[in-house]
């Protein structure tokens, strides 16, 4: 894929997107994330399970696939949150790896 194509295919992330995070009970929490891109950076803002919104320091896009952390300080764990996700016809899927 040309390197232009490949950003125009990452460019359908852009945008503000409600999220359902299921806890250990499967419990339904709701969450959202915005996602801007800035020429080949991107920049995240999350609400997770409880608190404000807040930057994310890490976020990489690649193709439909995306991969962002919530720090373990912001999480109140001795671990960082770490979501996968795919996006498939405006549908974004994934998981999450953490408390």
């Amino acid at each position: 894929m040309q390197p232009m194509a490949e950003a125009a295919f990452a460019d359908g992330f852009v945008g503000r997107w409600d999220l359902t995070i299921l806890d250990a009970d499967q419990k339904p929490l709701p969450s959202w994330l915005e996602l801007k891109r800035d020429e080949r950076t991107w920049r995240a803002t999350f609400v997770g399970r409880w608190g404000n919104a807040r930057p994310l320091p890490t976020v990489a896009v690649q193709r439909d696939q995306i991969r962002f952390v919530s720090p373990k300080q912001e999480e109140d764990s001795t671990n960082d949150l770490v979501f996968e996700g795919t996006l498939v016809d405006g549908t974004m899927t994934g998981s999450a790896q953490g408390p």
